[in-house]
């Protein structure tokens, strides 16, 4: 095998030209086979010194395989191990209607300079819709990512959730995050172009789940959804002024006993807050489960 000390591209394509042609001549000349019996085989010297595309001057071959210097893996030490990898996903892998469609709890993700090792991981983080806009929660989650091949791995997700996800070679060196839309078209509309999630108007989106108007919290029946207040955190009805809110549609309200009838059936955001306002439930003086 042929070295070069200058890592370059001429050098690089000369010397991947000088490989192929001792390969061909390897195949073609007899001299360096072995002959034994019903076995033809190469010389086991030689054979231990080939190594796939000459470790990309990144490595030393070894017994035919490629021992990589530091900050480099694969086989043919062609991994930059200092660089992260990419995530370079197709809007239209990046979203599933979980109403209408079965969505894949396993995703393959699209990129490049994947490595396969055992550090191979996919890094998930939650999102938040904030104002029409997808923030990323502080919190991440972690899984071994399932190596396909230097273009895809495959990662478990939630599908219960939106989410941003990246992937790492090595701890500490993530892709960038992209974001993945798994989301129920029963309160929310999702677009990858560009990425954005609106909860519906009659609807809440409360820690990644569903819940129409009125509808109540798995864990607390004290805790309501009410999209005129807040469509992100649950009304405590248990509250003094909670208690007044349990009827904002059909023109009907509550105010503890006193029953208000409305002829308005405009529900508009804007008229729904109007009608708290005027039955003293201003969006600040209602307890969420924030509070």
């Amino acid at each position: 095998m042929v070295y070069d000390s200058s890592p370059n591209e001429f050098s690089l394509s000369t010397l991947n030209n000088l490989n192929l042609h001792c390969l061909l001549h390897l195949q073609t000349n007899l001299s360096y086979w072995i002959i034994e019996e019903n076995e033809v085989y190469l010389d086991e010297n030689i054979f231990w010194s080939l190594c796939p595309a000459n470790c990309n001057m990144n490595g030393t071959c070894s017994k035919g395989k490629c021992i990589c210097k530091d900050g480099f893996g694969g086989a043919a030490c062609d991994i930059d191990l200092r660089v992260p990898p990419q995530v370079i996903d197709s809007p239209s892998n990046r979203i599933c209607d979980l109403k209408s469609k079965r969505c894949p709890n396993k995703i393959d993700i699209n990129g490049f300079n994947f490595l396969n090792s055992v550090n191979l991981t996919c890094h998930i983080k939650t999102l938040m819709i904030m104002n029409k806009t997808l923030e990323m929660s502080i919190d991440e989650t972690t899984t071994s990512a399932n190596f396909i091949n230097f273009n895809t791995v495959k990662c478990q997700v939630n599908l219960s959730s939106i989410f941003a996800l990246a992937i790492s070679n090595t701890e500490g060196i993530l892709s960038t995050f992209m974001n993945y839309l798994f989301y129920n078209s029963s309160c929310l509309i999702c677009t990858t172009n560009p990425d954005s999630c609106t909860i519906k108007m009659d609807s809440c989106f409360i820690t990644n789940r569903c819940y129409s108007f009125n509808e109540t919290s798995l864990d607390d029946k004290s805790l309501v959804c009410v999209p005129a207040i807040n469509q992100t955190s649950f009304i405590n009805m248990s509250t003094k002024k909670g208690k007044g809110v349990v009827e904002l549609y059909g023109g009907k309200f509550w105010r503890g006993e006193e029953e208000f009838n409305g002829s308005d059936q405009d529900h508009s955001p804007a008229k729904r807050r109007d009608r708290l306002s005027v039955l003293g439930f201003l969006e600040s003086s209602v307890s969420t489960e924030k509070d």
